[in-house]
């Protein structure tokens, strides 16, 4: 799943309007929306959430402090 904060960045679009396309949030579709609050990766949540107890944390810098970095890296490769 691309970032559209990326995707559009050479468009000289504010990062305000980088919305994500994929929910109904009406979120900015950067890093922590994506791992953290998108419904679109709400499955892949909930698959990892015994291996990622900060999973349901409200901040990214948080959740990167998980100890278990494999399952860290499996989950952010499936969203």
């Amino acid at each position: 799943m691309q970032l559209e904060v990326v995707l559009s960045a050479w468009k000289g679009v504010p990062y305000i309007e980088k919305l994500c396309q994929g929910c109904d949030l009406g979120k900015v579709k950067d890093e922590e929306h994506l791992l953290l609050a998108c419904p679109n990766t709400q499955k892949v949540r909930e698959r990892f959430c015994s291996a990622l107890p900060l999973i349901h944390t409200s901040t990214l810098a948080k959740f990167m402090q998980t100890m278990n970095t494999v399952a860290l890296a499996k989950f952010v490769a499936c969203c």
